[in-house]
């Protein structure tokens, strides 16, 4: 028991040991790897309910889509990497980095990759201060077309659904926008 009181006491008290001594020294930021160039970007709103305390929770994603593959990340950190790149170069200090973070409320990475020349979909994220990494080939979803339009966007899209991984699933997709790809594992839908 010491010794899980002794590590979140530190925890604890790491941001203003860090805080008041390395704010002037470089951030130590993960290396970029740049594998295709983004044609077009779409920011999905994740609502997630929670039936204990009985509250919608909203989390905004970007999906960043590119000819070889896509990029799907929080929306937030999409936002703080943009400044960090604009502002400071993409080189800036731990108290320059950490005061745009908390501006967006992100100071954790959560990405998925779909490499579609090497069919495989990658998961980094972060939880507390350990990285976790996997890597699978990307998986092939049957969607059954369901009879009906609607317009979302000005586009009049179609009604798909399917059973992935245990859950029930539904796609709104148009035809008018010739990409098979979507956010997280999902792709495959055509008309």
């Amino acid at each position: 028991m010491r010794t899980i009181i002794t590590i979140i006491l530190f925890i604890l008290f790491l941001p203003q040991v860090y805080a008041q001594s390395d704010l002037d020294k470089p951030a130590r930021l993960g290396e970029y790897n740049n594998f295709d160039t983004s044609i077009m970007e779409c920011v999905y709103e994740h609502a997630t309910y929670d039936p204990i305390k009985k509250s919608t929770q909203c989390t905004d994603w970007i999906l960043e889509i590119g000819k070889n593959g896509s990029k799907y990340s929080l929306y937030p950190t999409y936002q703080c990497d943009s400044i960090i790149n604009a502002d400071y170069n993409g080189k800036p200090t731990r108290g320059e980095y950490y005061a745009v973070a908390n501006k967006f409320e992100t100071t954790k990475l959560t990405e998925q990759i779909k490499n579609l020349s090497e069919n495989k979909f990658k998961n980094y994220e972060s939880i507390f201060m350990d990285w976790y990494y996997y890597e699978e080939p990307i998986p092939q979803i049957e969607w059954n077309l369901v009879a009906g339009t609607d317009e979302i966007c000005g586009h009049e899209c179609k009604k798909a659904t399917t059973t992935f991984r245990g859950r029930n699933w539904t796609a709104w997709y148009t035809e008018e926008i010739p990409i098979d790809n979507g956010p997280w594992k999902f792709g495959c839908l055509r008309g």
